[in-house]
């Protein structure tokens, strides 16, 4: 197997392991998140809404990045703009899916701390 073939597997798993740590996490919170803030009373902002309404979709985003990195495998990498720009894109998607749900999470209390303070 070619070097650079056994490299962007290893960077292509290792980013979508990080999609499913972003989508971890919002599972995690999100579920206690309504009630939390809700008993706060202050109105949620829209990174947090927004997460409440989409975090159950969130995980076809490594299963679409997994089927199209296997299509990609499965083709012999023969167009390297796409193999490079699919995996740039996977890092990117993981890095929005961790912040999103901390911005999530941490703005409201946040906004809320400001207010007592």
């Amino acid at each position: 197997m070619e070097r650079h073939r056994v490299s962007w597997l290893l960077y292509f798993g290792a980013s979508l392991v990080w999609q499913g740590y972003g989508i971890a996490t919002a599972f995690r919170i999100a579920p206690v998140m309504r009630p939390l803030f809700d008993a706060l009373g202050s109105p949620l902002p829209g990174a947090t809404t927004g997460l409440l309404q989409t975090y159950l979709l969130w995980p076809a985003v490594p299963a679409l990045f997994g089927l199209f990195g296997w299509r990609t495998w499965r083709r012999g990498m023969d167009r390297p703009s796409w193999d490079f720009a699919l995996l740039g894109a996977s890092i990117v998607v993981a890095m929005i899916l961790q912040a999103w749900a901390n911005v999530a999470w941490f703005q409201p209390m946040f906004t809320t701390l400001r207010k007592i303070g």
